[in-house]
């Protein structure tokens, strides 16, 4: 298997097999592994840098747009203009995120999400 240009390599022991229940899959690559600790969510380093870098940025470009759309009710209250684009805007991007994702090969969102509830991550 390649890595993909601009991919985090990947580290000794990573595998990039099929997950299989008793071995984790990490979100930002197709890699499994054995052993570590079990709240364990990434192969290494590179991958969880990469995750959380772009989970960071895209943080920063949507909350703006999300703020918006909450605070007018998607637009029907206040600004309904600022808020309808707000949330067209914000559902725009998280679909283009959405689509980067599957293509890049990393878990959805929503897989991201139970792997962290399963592991008993709470909110910061």
């Amino acid at each position: 298997m390649t890595t993909p240009p601009g991919a985090p390599e990947k580290p000794a022991g990573a595998t990039g097999a099929a997950p299989r229940p008793d071995h984790p899959r990490c979100p930002e690559c197709p890699a499994t592994w054995e052993h570590g600790h079990p709240n364990k969510m990434f192969c290494g380093d590179p991958c969880r840098d990469a995750y959380t870098s772009r989970l960071d940025k895209r943080g920063r470009q949507l909350a703006p747009y999300a703020m918006a759309s909450y605070a007018t009710r998607g637009g029907t209250r206040g600004d309904h203009v600022t808020g309808k684009r707000a949330r067209q805007d914000a559902e725009f991007l998280m679909r283009l995120w959405k689509e980067e994702d599957a293509e890049a090969g990393r878990l959805s969102v929503t897989e991201y999400m139970a792997l962290r509830y399963a592991k008993g991550f709470e909110r910061k």
